[in-house]
């Protein structure tokens, strides 16, 4: 509101329902001129198994990661362009960038480390790629610490777990030339 208390930006905040209630979809109105920005999202999934031992069916599950992020300007009674598109893709999910390899992906899912992201990739309006940022997790072995942590269990989180969700590189490049790689 403005000092004379009127309203000067509505914003409102759509949510999905198909396996969890998140938000899909933020619109925001300038109201004295009636510009209308937007953002959506997209959040990571994956199959499940559900119901009662008698009656099993597929439904979908979602950990509340954002996958794809689309952020539009401001246009007249509607949204604008599209001005970014990010997209991450993470540890627990099979990735879709051909630059990372992660076959380790479905012992993290097991394990439930599921916020750990792997790249995060920047597109302009026009789908050019200008930011990439890559995030390594578990690169090398843990060294052994036999005895030295009390009450820590070193039968199952022993050195020889590698399985752990530690972050351990991040290679991050940007276009400041207007090149795409």
């Amino acid at each position: 509101k403005d000092s004379g208390g009127a309203l000067v930006k509505k914003v409102v905040t759509d949510f999905g329902t198909s396996s969890a209630v998140l938000p899909i979809r933020e619109t925001t109105t300038l109201v004295d001129t009636n510009q209308v920005s937007e953002t959506e999202y997209s959040y990571d999934q994956t199959s499940i198994q559900v119901g009662t031992e008698g009656s099993v069916g597929t439904g979908t599950f979602s950990w509340g990661n954002i996958v794809d992020k689309y952020e539009y300007g401001y246009g007249s009674s509607a949204p604008g362009a599209l001005l970014r598109h990010t997209h991450w893709d993470y540890l627990h999910l099979a990735s879709s960038d051909p630059n990372v390899s992660n076959p380790n992906w479905k012992q993290y899912q097991t394990l439930n480390i599921a916020d750990k992201p792997v790249s995060e990739i920047v597109y302009d309006g026009s789908n050019n790629v200008v930011e990439r940022t890559y995030y390594g997790y578990d690169e090398v072995a843990p060294t052994t610490t036999s005895g030295v942590a009390p009450n820590h269990d070193y039968v199952n989180y022993g050195p020889s777990n590698t399985i752990r969700g530690n972050l351990t590189s991040v290679t991050r490049w940007v276009d400041m030339a207007g090149r795409n790689k």
